[in-house]
C-alpha cells in the first residue's frame, strides 16, 4: 500500500514511511508516485464554493492523475465521487464531480470505476457525518431543515472499504460502472440525527421543524 496525503499522520494505517508520499493537488504531486502501482484509489477533492478551484482539483488534478496511472501502467482507477454528482447539481463540488466521472469515462487503456457513496458515517468528527454529531451533541435542540424528511443513505466507512477491496480484487467486472453505494431504503434526516442522539447521548433529543 502507498499513500500520497498533504500532511503526514502518527496513527493507523501503519503505512511504511518509504510508502508515504507527500505534496498537494493539482500541481504538487511527487516523482515516483505511481511506479509499481497496480491500481489507484482517489479521494481526494475540493469542497469549497470556487467553481474555479473545484474545477482544478476536482476535475483538471484528476484527470492528470489517471494519465500518469495510465502511463505508469496501472490496472485500474478507482474513483470516489459523490452522490451529489449530478446535471442539476446546486454545488461546484457536485458540478466538478460530475465533470471529472464525464472525463474518466473517456479514458481508454485503463479500467475505470466510479463510486458515489452517499453520506459516509464512522469514527472521527469530520465531514458532513462530524459535523451532524457535533449539532446533536452541542445545541439544547436539534434543528430539522425541510422538517428533516429529506432522505439520505448512509454507508459505514468499514462497509465503504470492504465495497473499494472487493472492487480493487475484481476490477474487471466493474469496468465503467458508477456504483451508488449506500442504505438500500434510505432513512430520513430527523431518523438518522435522532440515531446519532441515542448513541452520543443514550437518548432522543427534542427537535424543532
Amino acid at each position: 500500500v502507498r499513500t500520497f496525503t498533504r500532511t503526514d499522520w502518527a496513527g493507523k494505517p501503519f503505512v511504511p514511511s518509504k510508502e508515504r508520499f507527500l505534496g498537494a493537488l493539482p500541481l504538487l504531486i511527487p516523482d515516483g508516485l505511481l511506479e509499481g502501482i497496480s491500481s489507484v484509489v482517489h479521494f481526494s477533492a475540493y469542497t469549497g464554493s470556487s467553481e474555479r478551484a473545484a474545477q482544478s482539483v476536482n476535475v483538471d488534478a484528476t484527470v492528470r492523475l489517471a494519465g500518469m496511472a495510465k502511463k505508469a501502467g496501472a490496472e485500474s482507477f478507482i474513483y470516489i465521487s459523490s452522490s451529489s454528482a449530478r446535471p442539476d447539481a446546486i454545488s461546484a463540488y457536485g458540478r466538478s464531480k460530475l465533470g471529472a466521472e464525464k472525463a474518466l469515462l473517456s479514458f481508454t487503456g485503463i479500467r475505470i470505476v466510479i463510486v458515489r457513496p452517499n453520506l459516509v458515517v464512522g469514527p472521527g468528527r469530520r465531514g458532513v457525518f462530524g459535523n451532524m454529531w457535533k449539532m446533536v451533541e452541542g445545541l439544547p435542540v436539534i434543528p430539522m431543515l425541510g422538517g428533516g424528511k429529506s432522505v439520505l443513505q448512509p454507508i459505514h466507512i468499514d462497509d465503504l472499504c470492504e465495497a473499494l477491496f472487493r472492487i480493487e480484487g475484481n476490477p474487471s467486472a466493474f469496468d465503467r460502472q458508477v456504483l451508488k453505494l449506500g442504505l438500500p431504503k434510505g432513512m430520513t434526516l430527523k431518523e438518522l440525527l435522532q440515531v446519532i442522539a441515542l448513541k452520543a447521548l443514550g437518548r432522543k433529543k427534542l427537535a424543532i421543524t
